[in-house]
C-alpha cells in the first residue's frame, strides 16, 4: 500500500484533447519556506516540512506505470496522453515513499484544461466522469454519493469519497474538485483510518485564495 495505489488517480484526462494540453506558461507553482505557492490559481497551501515533497521530477513521473491497473483499452490510451491535458502541482506523503509498510497518507494537488469541454461547469461534473475512469479501475472501489460541498479558501469544492480495495488491504480517498478559469482544480487526500485523515483535512482547510509569488515550470 505505498506508491502504487496512488498511481490512477493522477492521470485522469477527462477532457483528453490535443487542444486542451497544458499551455507552455502554465504556471506549475512554487515551494517558499513550508507553503505551496500558485500564481494561476492564486493559491497558497501551507504544509508540514517534516512531510515528504515531491520533486518536480517525481511529481512528471508519477502515473508512469497507470495502465496495468485499467481494463479498458480506451482508458489506457487516455492514460498514454494525460500528460498533455493535466498537470500535477504537489504531492506530499507523510512518510517517504517505499520506506512503510502502513499505509502511507497523501495529499496531491491536480489541474486539468478542460476549455474545450463546456459541459463541466462545476466540480461535481467532473467527479462525475472522474468516477467512470475510477470504475474501470481493475482496484474494487466503492463510492458515496452523499457529501455536501465544501469551502476551501472562500472556493466550494465538490466532493467523491470512496473507499477503495487492494489485495487484503483497505484505504479511502477524497476527491475534491473545482473549476477555474477553464480548470478542474483538484485536492485528493488518501488515508487508511480517521486519525490521518483528520490530519489531512486540517492540512487541506489550510488552503487560501490569495495573491502570491511562484515561478514557472522551467
Amino acid at each position: 500500500m505505498k506508491k502504487l495505489l496512488l498511481v490512477l488517480v493522477l492521470v485522469f484526462s477527462v477532457a483528453c484533447q490535443e487542444s486542451n494540453k497544458i499551455p507552455d506558461t502554465f504556471d506549475y507553482g512554487t515551494i517558499e519556506n513550508g507553503v505551496y505557492i500558485n500564481d494561476f490559481f492564486n493559491l497558497r497551501m501551507p504544509f508540514k516540512t517534516s512531510w515528504n515533497v515531491q520533486t518536480r521530477q517525481e511529481l512528471d513521473a508519477l502515473g508512469e506505470n497507470a495502465e496495468e491497473f485499467v481494463k479498458s483499452e480506451v482508458v489506457k490510451d487516455i492514460i498514454r496522453t494525460a500528460d498533455v491535458t493535466s498537470a500535477n502541482l504537489f504531492c506530499a506523503y507523510k512518510f517517504e515513499p517505499e520506506t512503510v509498510e502502513i499505509y502511507n497518507p497523501s495529499i496531491i494537488l491536480v489541474a486539468e484544461n478542460i476549455k474545450s469541454s463546456p459541459q463541466l461547469k462545476r466540480g461535481s461534473d467532473y467527479l462525475k466522469e472522474a468516477r467512470k475512469l475510477l470504475e474501470d479501475s481493475t482496484l474494487n472501489y466503492e463510492f458515496d454519493t452523499s457529501s455536501e460541498p465544501i469551502d476551501l479558501g472562500g472556493k466550494q469544492f465538490d466532493v467523491l469519497k470512496v473507499t477503495g480495495h487492494y489485495l487484503d488491504n483497505t484505504f479511502y480517498q477524497q476527491y475534491i474538485s473545482t473549476i477555474d478559469q477553464g480548470f478542474s482544480l483538484s485536492v485528493i487526500i488518501s488515508y487508511a483510518n480517521d486519525s490521518q485523515r483528520q490530519e489531512l483535512e486540517t492540512l487541506m482547510k489550510g488552503i487560501s485564495f490569495t495573491g502570491g509569488k511562484s515561478k514557472k515550470k522551467g
